[in-house]
């Protein structure tokens, strides 16, 4: 006797095998209506399925957002929204497992496919499944009549109209269900005063710092330091600063400033930023805290933006603390203030290199930021960090205007180093810069601006001295002389910091009221250090001069400032050219040098 185990294997058919019994063409037929039940089977399950999931996931949102609204007071902590997404990823799970796996992995059984297809066309009482129970066993039933058989169930089938024979009424059901579902969460997201959009964000994310849905909506909280008034660079200047996993830094002695864009407050609501102290062991010393009113902010244009200031007065912070914002029924996630001494870039050496025609020798200043040279001085500057940098410049005048970038030593990437000229200002009243300040960004830094200032320095610019000259004969401003005898004029001249480059006496003819230069007389034409003291013998006839002229001339000395010498001139003075005039005595020698 068959067992039960025996029976139903008998009724399991997987596949439409092949038969030398058979007519092609009806074989064909049987097996693609057989196949084309089992697709619509397996699409109408799968439908099904997901149908089902989508009810679901709706309904383990809902119940995610009623607790995250109203069910516990101040919404879902992190550890409850993370194991909540964990039941739903394990419910999914299982249910794919015991539905979808089976349907991926398994044929439908076409004595199955056969008695759907009989079920909706009782016409054919059995014949399609004896069909597919003799063609999968032809070796019991003569072939004569399994051909006549499946040629007779191929007729009757095509005479039916090739419909979908699946169960769709589950479907269907948990299709009119999930709309239903929808439209209530529509409805909810409509009237409640509490977002959806952010509770569903914080159960699919639970990870985030996303806050609880509330009535007052809190924009993105936005940090920022700004110097206390009365400091130099103090007053309203605003510098962001950057949030990353609820921390930010701030640099010791700088006012914390908080802005967030509010929305939803009632009358007579008022934001507050609430700031607790870090104790020793790292806890919150909420005991050691304090609020501070937050105030429209100008820069919101009255757009729900407002600001306060951590802490008020001219002070800035010198202690980590933990802020956050409260308004109304809203609370924005806590952020950690870590308050850091300013990163320091100092000016580790000086060389000064004094202009070559000085012919002085290079100075070395060990850590003094202060420099004072000679214009035209070179300056290399070595300066030095305790931690490695991204950029470096000096901020000559100290205003963020004058960036002479400053070059990072590969090799030590706490060096950086650059040279710069002293020079004097357009009127040479003094330097052209009065002070400087270094610049720079730590590598991988917190900085909130993205650059530190350092110490300011003082600038220092020495002018080289003008040289000294004067005409000591003949000694009067206008002198007569005949144009054909020799003429004497001597000088003296000095530089007082370095040397005499050249020394000449300039001469300009005056003819019938018209003055025309002539070439020059010179004195000295070499590099003389000292007092200097010469002159020049020379006919007026020799500069094409004749009686009844006027002969004007001045000393100029040059020094041997390089490349833009120093010129000074005396003040002009005439010789009358006058052929009754008696001649000067002239001294011998000439030219002469020093006495």
């Amino acid at each position: 006797m068959a067992t039960v185990a025996e029976k139903s294997a008998d009724l399991a058919v997987p596949e439409w095998a092949p038969s030398q019994a058979v007519d092609e063409k009806v074989d064909r037929y049987l097996a693609a209506r057989l196949r084309a039940v089992g697709a619509d089977y397996r699409s109408v399950a799968i439908t099904t399925f997901l149908l089902a999931a989508a009810i679901g996931l709706v309904l383990w949102i809902g119940a995610g957002v009623v607790a995250d609204h109203w069910v516990v007071p101040g919404g879902l902590d992190r550890t409850l929204r993370i194991a909540w997404l964990a039941v739903a990823a394990a419910a999914v799970l299982a249910a794919a497992v015991k539905w979808v796996v089976p349907l991926v992995r398994y044929r439908v059984n076409l004595v199955y496919a056969a008695r759907s297809i009989e079920r909706a066309n009782p016409e054919l009482r059995n014949d399609v499944v004896n069909t597919v129970l003799v063609r999968a066993r032809p070796d019991r039933i003569p072939a004569m009549v399994v051909t006549s058989l499946e040629r007779r169930t191929a007729k009757r089938l095509s005479k039916l109209p090739a419909d979908i024979v699946a169960d769709r009424g589950p479907a269907l059901r948990l299709a009119v269900a999930l709309a239903i579902l929808v439209a209530v969460a529509c409805l909810y997201a409509v009237f409640s005063p509490k977002s959806l959009g952010v509770s569903l964000a914080r159960l699919v994310a639970p990870w985030s710092r996303v806050a609880p849905p509330t009535r007052v909506q809190l924009g993105e909280l936005e940090l920022g330091w700004r110097l206390p008034a009365g400091e130099r660079g103090g007053g309203d200047a605003f510098h962001a600063i950057p949030v990353k996993d609820g921390r930010a830094t701030i640099i010791r002695n700088r006012q914390l400033v908080v802005r967030n864009r509010i929305q939803g407050m009632t009358a007579g609501e008022q934001p507050e930023v609430e700031a607790a102290g870090i104790a020793e062991d790292g806890s919150i010393n909420r005991v050691a805290g304090w609020r501070s009113r937050m105030e429209p902010a100008a820069a919101s244009g009255g757009s729900g933006g407002f600001e306060a200031t951590l802490p008020g007065g001219g002070h800035g912070l010198s202690n980590d603390l933990v802020v956050s914002v409260t308004a109304g029924d809203a609370r924005s996630e806590p952020v950690r203030i870590v308050v850091v001494d300013a990163p320091s870039l100092l000016v580790k050496q000086l060389k000064l290199v004094p202009p070559a025609y000085t012919r002085r020798e290079p100075e070395i200043l060990e850590w003094q930021g202060d420099v004072s040279g000679l214009e035209g001085t070179k300056v290399t500057l070595l300066a030095e960090s305790k931690d490695p940098l991204e950029m470096a410049s000096i901020d000559f005048g100290c205003d963020g205007q004058g960036l002479v970038k400053l070059k990072i030593d590969p090799r030590d990437l706490a060096r950086a180093s650059g040279s710069f000229e002293l020079r004097l200002s357009a009127d040479r009243s003094g330097p052209w810069e009065r002070d400087y300040q270094l610049v720079f960004r730590p590598r991988g830094g917190a900085e909130e601006d993205g650059r530190v200032r350092g110490i300011e320095h003082r600038i220092n610019v020495v002018a080289d001295t003008m040289p000294e000259v004067r005409i000591v004969d003949p000694g009067k401003p206008v002198v007569k002389v005949p144009p054909e005898k020799p003429v004497a004029v001597g000088v003296e001249a000095v530089d007082p910091d370095f040397a005499l480059r050249s020394v000449a006496i300039e001469l300009e003819l005056e003819r019938d009221g018209e003055r025309m230069p002539r070439p020059p007389q010179p004195i000295l034409e070499r590099e003389f250090s000292g007092p200097f003291r010469g002159q020049t013998v020379f006919k007026p006839t020799s500069v094409g001069g004749r009686a009844g002229d006027r002969l004007h001339y001045r000393a100029v000395a040059v020094d041997s400032k390089s490349p833009s010498p120093n010129a000074a001139r005396t003040e002009w003075f005439t010789f009358e050219l006058d052929a009754a005039a008696p001649p000067r005595p002239v001294p011998p020698g000439g030219r002469q040098g020093n006495d």
